[in-house]
C-alpha cells in the first residue's frame, strides 16, 4: 500500500475519532446551570408518623444550553444566631419524592432553557414562615446528559468487568454548585392551607 494512502487513512481515522471527542468535550459541563425560584410555602398534608414538613414548592430553571440531570438539591440558611456559623441544612429536594412518571432514584431531567416544577421538604422548625425564606441558597449536584450517558455506560461495563464494589468506587461524582434561592419580585411566597400539586 502507498505510503500517502497509509497517511490518508491514518488523517481520516483521527479525524473520525476526533468529531466524538470534541462533542464531549464541549457537553460535558457548564458552569452552575440550574435557578431555584420559590413558589409557595404550605403545610405537608399527609406527614408520616411523628415526623412534620413544610413544603417549599419551587419552579426549578435550567439557564444553560445543555441538557441537565438533577440529583439532588439541599437547602442551605446562613445561622441567624451567628453570622461567621456554617450555613444550616434545612431541607432537600430529592428527585425520588417528585410527582413524575418516572419514580424510583432516577435524576430529574431538565432541556435546555427548561423548567420544572418541584418540591422541597423543609425539615428545620420555624423555617415555614416566609420571611424565613431569606438568606437562603441551594447546593445542588448534577450531571450533563453528555456525562450521564458517559457513566451509566461505564458503570454498566465496569460492573460486569470489575464487580459490583469496584464499579461504584469507580463511579464518577456529580458536578455540585451552589445558587441563591429565588424569592418573587413582590414579597416571599406566601403560604397555603391547599394540598396542591406545585403543577
Amino acid at each position: 500500500m502507498p505510503r500517502h494512502t497509509k497517511l490518508l487513512i491514518a488523517l481520516t481515522l483521527l479525524v473520525l475519532l476526533a468529531i466524538p471527542a470534541i462533542y464531549v468535550a464541549c457537553t460535558w459541563s457548564t458552569e452552575n446551570p440550574l435557578r431555584f425560584e420559590a413558589v409557595r410555602l404550605e403545610k405537608d398534608p399527609s406527614p408520616v408518623g411523628s415526623t412534620k414538613h413544610d413544603l417549599l414548592h419551587l419552579t426549578v430553571r435550567n439557564v444553560s444550553k445543555l441538557p441537565v440531570h438533577l440529583s439532588f438539591a439541599s437547602l442551605h440558611q446562613k445561622n441567624p444566631h451567628d453570622a461567621a456559623a456554617d450555613a444550616v441544612q434545612i431541607g432537600a429536594l430529592m428527585p425520588d419524592l417528585q410527582d413524575r412518571p418516572e419514580k424510583g432514584p432516577r435524576p430529574l431531567l431538565l432541556p435546555p432553557g427548561g423548567s420544572m416544577q418541584c418540591i422541597a421538604y423543609i425539615s428545620v422548625d420555624g423555617v415555614g414562615a416566609p420571611e424565613a425564606l431569606r438568606d437562603i441558597d441551594v447546593g445542588y449536584y448534577w450531571r450533563s446528559d453528555t456525562a450521564e450517558r458517559v457513566c451509566s455506560l461505564w458503570t454498566g461495563y465496569s460492573h460486569v468487568l470489575m464487580g459490583p464494589a469496584k464499579s461504584r468506587i469507580l463511579r464518577h461524582g456529580d458536578a455540585h454548585h451552589r445558587s441563591p434561592l429565588i424569592l418573587p419580585a413582590t414579597a416571599s411566597p406566601q403560604p397555603s392551607s391547599g394540598q396542591g400539586s406545585g403543577k
